[in-house]
């Protein structure tokens, strides 16, 4: 990851109906699994009640003591009215200011960009306030080296 390549902005609103999973940790082997299991339930609901899926939305909470992360996968509704399922739930995430970089390739090979824009952030000042949120731009399930992912650090400016 190149400095330039690091764009201060604050998000657009994103109106999203997802599944929510637990992993064993960070990194694609622990949340790759969950992923495939999320993803074809939130788009088999938006079949169901006549809905478009847009683009695919992952955000995270902070790990627990032991490592686990809580993942939230789904897709971009805009304004289309999806109602609830027991394992589906429509959330608004708020805009917010990230620090975001463009990640071309596989997920296996996106933990130094994260890295890289960590360090980044605290090299310019910038403080972490919050997890990370993924935008999955375009997916390519059989060119992996294709796939086009935004990553977005929410960020505030140091006391």
């Amino acid at each position: 990851m190149d400095i330039q390549d690091v764009v201060i902005k604050a998000t657009q609103p994103l109106r999203i109906a997802e599944a929510v999973g637990t992993a064993p940790g960070f990194g694609s082997d622990n949340l790759g699994p969950v992923f495939a299991r999320l993803l074809p339930e939130v788009f088999a609901h938006l079949d169901r009640v006549g809905a478009r899926p847009g683009i695919s939305v992952a955000h995270y909470e902070d790990p627990a003591d032991d490592g686990r992360v809580v993942l939230h996968a789904g897709f971009d509704i805009g304004d289309q009215e999806v109602p609830d399922s027991d394992r589906v739930g429509v959330v608004d995430l708020p805009t917010i200011e990230v620090a975001s970089v463009v990640h071309r390739g596989s997920m296996d090979t996106v933990v130094p960009v994260y890295e890289a824009l960590m360090r980044w952030l605290d090299d310019s000042g910038y403080q972490l306030a919050g997890r990370s949120r993924e935008l999955y731009h375009e997916w390519h399930e059989g060119d992996p080296s294709r796939n086009i992912t935004e990553l977005q650090i929410p960020i505030t400016t140091s006391a």
